[in-house]
């Protein structure tokens, strides 16, 4: 059972590890090896967490993000048992400037299942729509009378954008919305945003607060492509001013990759949990057998 769960592990796009509650390592997968970056040899020692970050401190591995919450606790003495109890995420920047998502989630019974996901490309692509939104910002007085630059900026962006007219017709599209619906920009045009949503209850709170002129943050919905196929997006917006009008302008990013590894991650993490939960059954029955 323990080679089964081994091998699923391995073929997991994140990198997985358990550690039990005298903070010793006690599984760990291919790609974990890979983004930690310490010896293999020190990881089947099994070593404990603060050994495996006193290693990666050594090698450099800290080096653009001083601020990192391991390192953080490793050059203060802080309490590892306290940390490892508290769930959380926080983002690692490797000086290969790769970008590591850290996910920590306590066990009952003492220690934590940590994995770390490869986040560069989705990170590198809020940075891109984060400058692009600055370079808006910081010219907007003097593209205020520039129609054609403002349409410029928006057909540029790295994530579909809409504008919607207050009746939530549809006036504007980007290019790359054209390419996640799997349509045409010009078709969308004209017509009414209401049923791009899968789920139908998520789609009128939403268009509530489109026609309420709320903002919208980081709404997680799964949407319809003109081939009948799905895809998850991260759907924010604000009201705003587009040629003289007021629309509700909407920002529309894929995150079908990184929802599909929160299902892998999920489905590690019953699996470790259910092979914990094995082995302590075993153990009991073995201490049962001798007496």
């Amino acid at each position: 059972m323990r080679d089964f769960l081994q091998i699923t592990l391995d073929h997991v796009d994140q990198g997985i590890i358990m550690v039990d509650a005298d903070l010793r390592l006690v599984l760990f997968n291919r790609r974990a090896r890979d983004l930690l970056d310490v010896p293999a040899a020190l990881l089947a020692r099994h070593p404990t967490y603060p050994e495996i970050v006193h290693a990666q401190a050594r090698r450099g591995a800290f080096a653009d993000d001083p601020g990192d919450p391991d390192l953080h606790i490793q050059e203060t003495g802080g309490d590892w048992r306290d940390a490892a109890a508290q769930s959380g995420t926080f983002k690692r920047r490797r000086p290969d400037g790769t970008i590591i998502e850290v996910r920590t989630n306590p066990l009952p019974q003492g220690g934590f299942v940590r994995t770390f996901t490869d986040v560069t490309i989705e990170a590198r692509s809020a940075e891109e729509v984060f400058e692009t939104m600055q370079a808006l910002a910081d010219a907007n007085a003097e593209l205020s009378q520039s129609r054609e630059h403002l349409r410029a900026i928006l057909e540029a962006s790295p994530v579909g954008v809409c504008a919607m007219a207050p009746g939530g017709r549809i006036v504007f599209a980007n290019r790359r919305l054209g390419v996640l619906l799997g349509t045409a920009p010009e078709a969308l045009v004209g017509g009414p945003a209401q049923g791009l949503l899968t789920d139908v209850a998520e789609e009128q709170r939403t268009a509530e607060r489109i026609r309420a002129g709320q903002p919208l943050r980081d709404v997680e919905a799964r949407v319809h492509r003109a081939d009948g196929s799905t895809f998850w997006a991260l759907v924010s917006g604000d009201p705003a001013v587009l040629e003289g009008r007021p629309v509700y302008l909407a920002w529309v990013t894929d995150i079908t990759r990184r929802k599909r590894i929160e299902r892998q991650m999920e489905a590690a993490r019953d699996q470790a949990e259910q092979a914990t939960t094995a082995k302590s059954a075993f153990l009991a029955a073995m201490r049962s057998a001798r007496r």
